[in-house]
């Protein structure tokens, strides 16, 4: 498969490349700084693009864009190519909502092993779309928001409340043995939903590094049944706690699914319930893909298929977070139409 490339950033280089290269997928590259891009390409040995008129000629199956987003526009609104475009989050420039392409965007957290098991839960009918989602501490910003309107089925926001709140640090060794003594500040927020249900959001950042904030959940409450997954004690693991509930609907009662997971040296290889024929297997396990690896090789391979995570979707996510943090400065519910 060809994959166009514009940008050769960091992320690019340091996390991108080298997934594109192990998939096989034959790589072209355009960057507006001629010299760093041309020594790359000589390296590495792909081809070097040094005209975007001719990206039509190439025909990829799919074009990854790492430009900055202040000049994001103008190239993808003069880009001629027959396939999805893939922009880098967060999606924040309304100007590319009115381009008639095929846009998605590179956000990766809905397509994480676990959480691609918990879509395939919802996908078999065994527990309903959740009417309350929430975000405990455990994933930040627009991606927690990404997470949880996926397992709703991407409803839109009609009302926002948030409020943000300082508590003061005494001083706590965190993951990097150093002495952090910045106040814990918390983002909460809620959202009712268009189709009713209701999303809420609680994250401070010291979560990410101390061990001083022990649990971390990403739950979501079903009339039929819960998903709960996180951690306790280890920071980052989000396979420490996987709680699985659903409704039986011959007896009603409630059953814990035995939850199955094949995960050796950072690789997920499967997560399943299999007594409930839920089960996802990882594709990409043979090369030894981690987590954050599977999910933007789901990402490419999805979007050389038609299917993305659209850029409308995730300018919502964008916006449903930043409606909290107004809702919190401006100290009122927001109504929006």
């Amino acid at each position: 498969m060809r994959v166009l490339v514009l940008g050769c950033g960091k992320r690019f280089i340091n996390v991108y490349f080298a997934i594109l290269k192990k998939l096989g997928h034959e790589m072209f590259l355009w960057n507006r700084t001629r010299e760093k891009s041309e020594a790359f390409c000589k390296k590495e040995g792909i081809f070097l693009v040094e005209n975007l008129n001719d990206a039509l000629e190439i025909k990829p199956d799919v074009v990854l864009c790492f430009i900055p987003p202040g000049v994001q526009y103008e190239i993808i609104r003069d880009l001629q190519v027959d396939c999805t475009i893939l922009v880098e989050t967060p999606a924040e420039d309304q100007k590319l909502l009115s381009l008639s392409k095929n846009l998605g965007v590179l956000e990766q957290w809905p397509l994480l092993p676990l959480e691609q098991f918990k879509n395939k839960i919802y996908e078999s009918g065994l527990i309903s779309r959740p009417y309350l989602t929430f975000n405990d501490g455990r994933s930040f910003d627009y991606h927690a928001i990404s997470q949880l309107r996926t397992y709703m089925n991407h409803p839109l926001p009609a009302t926002a409340k948030g409020s943000i709140k300082s508590y003061p640090n005494g001083g706590v060794v965190d993951s990097s043995e150093k002495l952090n003594s910045s106040p814990f500040e918390w983002t909460m927020g809620q959202l009712e939903m268009s189709n009713g249900g209701l999303l809420q959001y609680s994250f401070s950042y010291n979560c990410k590094s101390l061990l001083s904030i022990p649990i971390q959940f990403i739950r979501s409450y079903s009339i039929d049944g819960s998903i709960v997954t996180g951690r306790m004690k280890e920071i980052g693991n989000d396979y420490e706690y996987v709680d699985v509930r659903c409704l039986n609907k011959a007896t009603r009662q409630v059953e814990i699914c035995n939850v199955v997971i094949d995960r050796n040296e950072g690789v997920t290889h499967s997560v399943s319930m299999k007594d409930k024929n839920v089960e996802w297997n990882n594709p990409y396990a043979s090369l030894d893909f981690d987590d954050q690896q599977t999910a933007i090789a789901t990402l490419v391979d999805n979007a050389m298929n038609g299917e993305i995570y659209s850029y409308q979707n995730a300018y919502v996510d964008f916006m449903c977070i930043n409606l909290i943090k107004m809702s919190a400065f401006q100290q009122r519910v927001i109504n929006v139409r």
